[in-house]
């Protein structure tokens, strides 16, 4: 079917909407912002998109927000997950861990995306709180993992199980993101890491 021309059937065409520029756009806007604190109409100003676009991609602020979470765990969390678990030792991996908290993310927002979320004052929708569940699932199930192996090469601290390590891990993980997000100083930072890791390494950080 060609398009009319006459100018009443042409205004309701719906325009073509570029998914992935949105989902980014929108993740950097929330990283900075954090999630509900910019109204939905804010968001489609900031990203360029018009409200209705938004709802018929999306099914609203809930399905944008959701589909930028699992986007932010695939480019960031995912890695950063991906680098504590490689082939080095617990403290190294702490240290490691420590540069870069400490490190600012410029020109990226700071802090996490993900940690925002999960300490959210506005009430989330349900697509989200999914989301989140989810990832925090998948970022649990990585975390133990790391505990089980410094357990295997005997640098994890005697009588920690390695689950309860790795909730304890993703507990000061949060934190700390807060403490960045919240633009604590990077010696603090640094600090507070190795504070926060010395009970389960067993050698010194």
């Amino acid at each position: 079917m060609t398009a009319s021309t006459g100018g009443k059937r042409g205004r309701g065409r719906p325009k073509t909407l570029d998914r992935a520029r949105v989902v980014d756009s929108a993740m950097t806007l929330l990283w900075e912002s954090g999630p509900g604190l910019l109204s939905v109409n804010e968001l489609c100003e900031l990203i360029g998109v018009s409200k209705p676009s938004l709802y018929r991609e999306f099914g609203g602020e809930d399905g944008l927000l959701s589909v930028v979470l699992a986007r932010y765990y695939e480019v960031r969390i995912e890695p950063l997950l991906t680098r504590l678990c490689q082939d080095q030792s617990l403290a190294q991996a702490v240290s490691k861990l420590a540069d870069w908290l400490a490190t600012p993310n410029t020109p990226l927002p700071a802090g996490c995306l993900f940690a925002k979320a999960r300490t959210a004052l506005q009430p989330l929708g349900p697509q989200s709180r999914a989301q989140i569940a989810s990832m925090r699932e998948m970022q649990l199930a990585a975390l133990t993992a790391w505990m089980e192996e410094a357990q295997r090469r005997g640098d994890l601290a005697e009588g920690i199980d390695p689950e309860i390590g790795g909730r304890y891990v993703d507990t000061q993980l949060t934190t700390l993101l807060m403490l960045v997000a919240d633009a604590e100083l990077p010696a603090s930072i640094r600090e507070q890491t190795r504070l926060a890791f010395a009970g389960i390494v067993r050698t010194a950080v």
